[in-house]
Order: structure tokens, then sequence, then C-alpha cells
């Protein structure tokens, strides 16, 4: 790809556009608020708390979604807890979605909400991302188990910044797999 090119990405997060953890607490109390989804739901795939009004309880919000973070690097395997810095991308920066900038200067694809570095420019951007490889039906009670139409098992794999643990990518594969590979960009 050349700065001329158009990329259309969607790498979404499982069922819906991006990390659950960085949509905003407000939309997610309006969608609780109407029906679309539970508080349960915010509480849990947000990590959004809202008090007996429906209101979002800043504080404890905030703190949940860092326990939530926390708990994705230990589900990879890395005891630590997750940064909060937030990258300083410098002007005009190519990002790729909302989640991976291109830092051309530096020869990596690096997280676009913290600046960790995930891979090389000569690879992909899923080479230092941290993976937590789950059973299939972690991922709802309306996913529809491929083993219906499949023999081999598979497994279910979410990808985290190994710095702020923003999920950047999941994947439906069998267990011994290597990781998809959806961008390689061309030198």
């Amino acid at each position: 790809m050349s700065d001329r090119d158009v990329l259309e990405w969607n790498w979404g997060g499982s069922a819906g556009y991006g990390d659950p953890l960085t949509r905003e607490p407000a939309r997610v109390a309006a969608d609780v608020a109407s029906g679309q989804t539970s508080d349960a739901v915010a509480r849990e795939q947000h990590g959004v708390v809202l008090d007996d009004g429906g209101a979002v309880d800043q504080a404890a919000t905030a703190a949940r979604r860092r326990e939530l973070r926390d708990a994705r690097l230990r589900a990879a395997g890395l005891d630590r807890a997750a940064t909060e810095r937030a990258a300083q991308l410098p002007v005009g920066a190519f990002v790729i979605g909302d989640d991976i900038w291109v830092d051309r200067d530096g020869g990596a694809y690096r997280c676009a909400h913290c600046g960790e570095r995930i891979g090389d420019l000569a690879g992909h951007p899923k080479e230092e991302l941290v993976v937590h490889q789950h059973e299939l039906a972690d991922i709802g009670p309306r996913f529809t188990d491929p083993a219906h139409f499949v023999d081999d098992p598979m497994v279910w794999r979410e990808f985290f910044c190994p710095g702020c643990a923003t999920r950047l990518a999941t994947e439906v594969a069998r267990p011994d797999d290597e990781p998809f590979v959806e961008l390689r960009l061309a030198r």
C-alpha cells in the first residue's frame, strides 16, 4: 500500500466493531436504557457500571475497565497490569481502522491506543499481540458451534495489545493453526 491507496478496514471484535471496552460509556448507558442490551452485558462486556438511575458511574466504570484489561493480560499469560498511557500519534499518522498505527519511522505496527509495538512492518500487525484462546461457547449464547458444519475442533482467539490490553482482533480457527494474516503492507 502507498499513501495514495485506500483501504476499507473492518477488523471487528467479534459481534460488532472494535473492542467493547472502547465504546463510550454514555452510549452503552443509552443502549441499556433503550433495551438494546442489558445492565449485565454493559458491566461484563463493556466495563460500564450504571447507578440505580441508569447513569454512568464514572469512577466505578474506570475501575471495572482496568479490572477487565488486567484480566485479559492474565488470561493471555502476562502477569502484570495493563498500561493506562495514551498514544501520542504524530500529525498525519497513518492509522488502519481505529486501532493500528503504521509507524514508518520506527518500522513497526503500533497500537493506536497506547503506542505499544505490536509487529514489524516487514511482517504483520498480529505478530506481537498476546492471545487468549477460548472454547467457542465463550463467544456468547447466540454463537452457532461450527461442529455442526466442520469435523475439526475449533477455538476462539482474542488478540490483545500487550500494553493496554485493547482487543485488536478475534478469529475462529483450529487450535494449532497459525494466526490468520489479514494485513501485510507492500514495501
